[in-house]
């Protein structure tokens, strides 16, 4: 029969014919359907037959096809008690990819919801009415179904829909105004709940897709839904949107083989026309494909809470890159190793993590002109000192600290959080890698020296104080009992006396006269904290200075081919930040790393906004901007000048008698009719806490709903993460003042304790001049001041914005992508997801707002090229408008969009790229499945028929080869000559043996004789071997057979003959 894939593929052009099993079990066939259902009458036929026609994967029994059977026994009415018949034109298909949709052969619909025809009574009684999204307080949302609605424009029962109806047909949007639902959820029971609600399709929810864009619901229950199901099947990764410059990652909390070497090369080269799936490889290398073709600097942006897997996902980013790009100089490996330092130094087990980042870190690897390694430059943002010397319950310090002591139990900053030991974490072995990272970083000369600091920060927190006997004008002095000489001993200082002295006393300087004040036990206890601090983040910033040495410049490779010109200054650089942080209890920390996000986020914000309205006027679209969240008024509440809180906050620690009160009132005076400024002090919290919502009173939960053109976008209930009431009070009891301020992820409450202190940083100057002056380690954290000391130290918020500044600087001058880590649970448990506290991350991340954003456009394009080459087969092959060479693509790409415009919605054309949305992009992908169905079966056969020729060729060749081979005497009898001549000719035939399975006969006529060729040798070998003692031996003995047994045995393990040249004859 002819075929042809191009006219109207989705119409049955071609007639249904089907193969089928006879009872003789010998295969019949093709028949048509009607001489297939003659068959079925006389009995020859059964629903237990195998049938297969193009297009199955395998064979089926006729039972197993719902749409066969139909046509062979009319299935009777199973609804209303309806005795008529019915025929189902419908046909169950996949995709390439193995996804079911559904193909009506007669109206040519497409559709990936399982029609009412198809369905069985028990699925249409659970489909039956509509589908509604329902809050939950554990999983956030569920869907349930409509069983009543009362008021609006739905009155009665939702179950009454007939049945000829798809629940799926109706589009996904908000159900009418003023009703109320009663609505069944699973496991939840009966609910009476207040309209409107967003609707879900039944369908949709079993269609995981790996793009959240490709999504039919834009609400964030579908995407969160989407999200949770992928990842209990350990699909980790989702994308968000087509660009794939925005990556959702999930913290799998076990490992998972998405990795490795032969991974990296898979995304570093794909295979042509391979999908690969979501995964941090392929945003590293879509970063170093830009930074290649393009020219321009990348920045991959990580972000997340603790614990939400930053760290690793960073690991796996470096690796790739330093895997795939490489370097003439091995500087990727020093690369490498820098993260077991800055690790040890900078990381800490919490109780989100038992690895936590407790620093930002900036990292820019530079690429030569040849696209290789050339160096890198890591920059660190504000590291938690104040894990030094405290750490909550069940928390613990930085590991190099349990990695130095053996007792962490017994040392003061250790021992007051109770946690000295995490699972999964062997400290000894850590050690051995940092001192080899640190080897192999250079450090070799002073490789104690950072030890011996971090001995003496701890051993600073083992000084005891006690109270002097003495006085100095009025004041109480302190003197040191214990602990002095070991602490002096590690910093680096020779004289104890000196150390003493400098924390018993404060500097102070007047007129640039210095003067000694006594200070009590307590202050010299915080001063002897605030050096311990100082010196364990200096530590630390030399760290990365050293390594930065390390990995700036190539080290000696002895490559005399190795050219240092042909380096550049293009980068790929890689941030991992901390995520909005929401706690118990915040304080300055939280305030620099929320302030730090908000700062992201608006970049985020307008780059996504920024790309997709750039792309539009290239292509000449015109496009409705979407409204998006703009963060600037709560930046401008803290960072704008000259009241912005953190400048208030460096103001107040310069100013005499400056406190957390003062600071506090003046923040209030300047913000209090802000809107994203929530002041909630002690003397009204009582009455803010005594004072609920309508919706608390009726004691349900209030729920914001907002309607955009697209859809219905519904808040999320709080996580029990949150620490704030429906007042907006804080649930703690309330100690001091406190503060709430209204960010882009929800309103934070901080308690307004040490801001001062903590910005102040205070280090005495006295305790300063002595690690500069009189510390004898190698390692100089403190330079001289000298007389050239500024009045005014810098603030740690001050210098904060600073080095923010000028990375966002950086970011701002590259193409960003950006990775989304999340974390699924509290407990580290793999395949556990809590959705509330998910859905409040994914909502911190931004990523409801970038679907929002760009769902609103046309989040699917493609290149003219590749829009024809895709989906060309579409149209008649005959058609001038594809067929000709001279047609340019554009032109291709109106053809193919005009012969489709029944099947599609709006599809834009733009100057280099078709523009469309999903549900165009799912009919589109539907409608190719459909014609490569047909396609493909044929281009199998001629490719068969191909190889076919092209084997017979060969074996032609081949079998030549050996029949001289064999006819030729002084070869014949040459087992090692025959043998090679059969790995030749195998060799030649080559994986044409796994398609046609088929051997030339001289192969089998020439390994006998090769075998019977070996089995003489051994023989004369034997004989020659065993002559003398086979003359007395019977034929058959018991002796002489297992002497022959144990020579075969031998000979089997040695390569006797390899290189047998003679002939035997037996």
């Amino acid at each position: 029969r002819r075929f042809c894939a191009w006219q109207k593929p989705y119409a049955m052009t071609v007639k249904e014919e089907w193969y089928y099993q006879a009872l003789d079990d010998s295969q019949a066939g093709p028949v048509a359907v009607e001489e297939l259902k003659r068959l079925f009458k006389l009995g020859q036929v059964t629903l237990e037959t195998l049938v297969w026609t193009v297009g199955r994967l395998d064979w089926t029994e006729i039972k197993d096809i719902p749409a066969l059977k139909a046509k062979l026994r009319p299935m009777k009415g199973l609804l209303l008690g309806a005795r008529t018949t019915r025929t189902v034109p419908w046909i169950e298909k996949k995709t390439v990819d193995g996804q079911v949709y559904y193909y009506n052969a007669v109206t040519e619909k497409l559709t990936y919801d399982k029609p009412d025809d198809l369905k069985t009574a028990d699925e249409l009684k659970k489909d039956n009415g509509d589908w509604v999204w329902v809050r939950d307080d554990k999983e956030a949302w569920l869907p349930g179904r409509v069983l009543k609605r009362v008021g609006g424009d739905g009155d009665g029962d939702s179950s009454s829909r007939a049945p000829g109806s798809s629940s799926s047909s109706s589009r996904v949007s908000a159900a009418a105004p003023a009703q109320t639902l009663t609505v069944e959820v699973k496991g939840r029971g009966t609910k009476i709940l207040a309209g409107p609600l967003p609707k879900v399709s039944l369908g949709a929810l079993k269609r995981l897709e790996a793009d959240l864009v490709l999504l039919e619901d834009l609400s964030e229950a579908m995407m969160v839904h989407c999200v949770k199901e992928r990842y209990k099947k350990d699909e980790i990764y989702t994308w968000v949107g087509a660009s794939q410059t925005v990556l959702v990652a999930v913290n799998p909390f076990q490992r998972l083989p998405l990795y490795g070497l032969q991974k990296m090369h898979d995304f570093a080269r794909p295979a042509p026309n391979r999908l690969l799936p979501p995964h941090p490889f392929a945003v590293a290398n879509g970063a170093y494909l830009r930074l290649r073709l393009e020219g321009r600097d990348q920045a991959i942006l990580i972000s997340g809470e603790s614990g939400a897997g930053k760290t690793e996902t960073t690991k796996h980013v470096l690796s790739f890159l330093a895997e795939i790009a490489g370097s003439a100089s091995n500087v990727e490996q020093r690369i490498l190793s820098a993260n077991p330092v800055l690790e040890a130094f900078g990381n800490a087990k919490t109780v989100r993590n038992n690895n936590s980042s407790r620093f930002g870190r900036w990292m820019e690897v530079h690429f030569d002109d040849r696209g290789a390694i050339h160096s890198a430059r890591i920059e660190n943002y504000l590291l938690e000192k104040s894990r030094v010397v405290t750490q909550a319950k069940d928390e613990r310090s930085y590991h190099i600290f349990y990695h130095l002591v053996d007792a962490p139990q017994k040392t003061r900053f250790l021992r007051n959080s109770g946690c000295y030991k995490v699972a999964g974490i062997d400290d000894k072995a850590d050690f051995q890698d940092v001192r080899r990272a640190l080897d192999s970083l250079g450090f070799s000369p002073t490789l104690e020296s950072p030890f011996d600091l971090a001995k003496g920060v701890l051993k600073i927190g083992d000084v005891d104080f006690a109270a002097s006997s003495s006085r100095v004008d009025g004041n109480e002095g302190s003197v040191v009992t214990t602990g002095l000489a070991e602490a002096a001993q590690f910093l680096g200082i020779q004289d104890p006396q000196k150390l003493a002295s400098a924390l018993t006393h404060t500097a102070i300087e007047v007129r640039g006269a210095r003067t000694l004040s006594p200070c009590s036990p307590e202050a010299a206890k915080a001063g002897a904290a605030a050096l311990a601090k100082a010196v364990f983040g200096r530590l630390f910033d030399w760290l990365v200075r050293r390594i930065n040495e390390a990995v700036s410049q190539p080290l000696e490779t002895g490559d005399d081919d190795y050219d240092d010109a042909g380096a550049a200054n293009r980068f790929i650089g890689v941030l991992d930040i901390f995520g909005f942080e929401i706690f118990e209890t915040n304080s300055f920390e939280q305030l620099c790393i929320n302030y730090t996000n908000e700062k992201l986020q608006q970049h985020f914000n307008r780059h996504t906004f920024k790309e997709e309205e750039e792309l539009y006027l290239q292509e000449g679209i015109d496009f409705d901007p979407v409204d998006f969240i703009d963060n600037q008024p709560i930046l401008d509440l803290i960072e704008k000048k000259p009241d912005g809180i953190l400048l208030l906050l460096d103001d107040e620690v310069t100013a005499p008698r400056g406190n957390d009160a003062k600071w506090l009132s003046r923040c209030e005076a300047a913000h209090t009719l802000k809107h994203e400024w929530l002041s909630v002090t002690e003397k009204h919290s009582k009455f803010l806490g005594s004072t609920s919502s309508p919706d608390s009173a009726a004691g349900g939960t209030s729920t914001t709903t907002t309607t955009t053109t697209n859809a219905t976008t519904t808040t999320p209930p709080k996580s029990s993460r949150s620490s704030f009431s429906s007042s907006g009070a804080c649930t703690h009891e309330n100690v001091g003042d406190f503060f709430t301020l209204s960010h882009y992820a929800g309103a934070v409450t901080y308690r307004n304790t040490d801001f001062c202190l903590k910005n102040k940083d205070p280090l005495g100057r006295n305790l300063y001049d002595l690690m500069a002056l009189d510390s004898s380690s190698p390692v100089k954290l403190f330079p001289p001041l000298g007389g050239n000391a500024p009045r005014r130290q810098p603030t740690i918020a001050g210098q904060f914005r600073k080095q923010l500044a000028e990375l966002l600087g950086i970011v701002n001058g590259a193409m960003p992508c950006y990775v989304r880590c999340i974390k699924p649970n509290s407990m580290k448990r793999h395949r556990t997801f809590e959705s509330a506290s998910c859905v409040e991350q994914l909502t911190c991340a931004g990523v409801f707002e970038a679907v929002k954003i760009r769902k609103s456009g046309y989040p699917f394009r493609l290149e003219h090229r590749r829009f024809a080459a895709r989906y060309g087969i579409l149209v008649d092959k005959d058609d001038p408008r594809i067929a000709n060479d001279d047609v340019d693509e554009r032109s291709k790409c109106l053809a193919i969009t005009k012969y489709l415009q029944k099947h599609l919605g709006e599809v834009r054309l733009g100057t280099t790229m078709v523009l469309y949305r999903a549900p165009e992009h799912r009919v589109l992908e539907l409608l190719r499945n459909l014609a490569l169905e047909r396609l493909v079966p044929v281009a199998q056969r001629a490719a068969r028929l191909a190889n076919g020729r092209q084997y017979r060729k060969l074996l032609r060749l081949v079998r030549l080869d050996l029949r001289a081979t064999l006819d030729d005497p002084s070869k014949n009898n040459d087992a090692a000559f025959l043998d090679d001549a059969i790995s030749e000719a195998l060799d030649i035939l080559g994986p044409h043996q796994l398609t046609f399975p088929f051997v030339p006969p001289e192969v089998d006529e020439a390994g006998p004789r090769v075998s019977l060729f070996l089995l003489c040798l051994l023989l004369r070998f034997f004989f020659q071997r065993h002559q003398q003692s086979l003359t007395f031996c019977s034929v058959g003995s018991s002796s002489s057979s297992g002497e022959i047994l144990s020579f075969f045995a031998e000979a089997s393990s040695l390569s006797l003959f390899a290189s047998a040249t003679t002939t035997t004859t037996t």
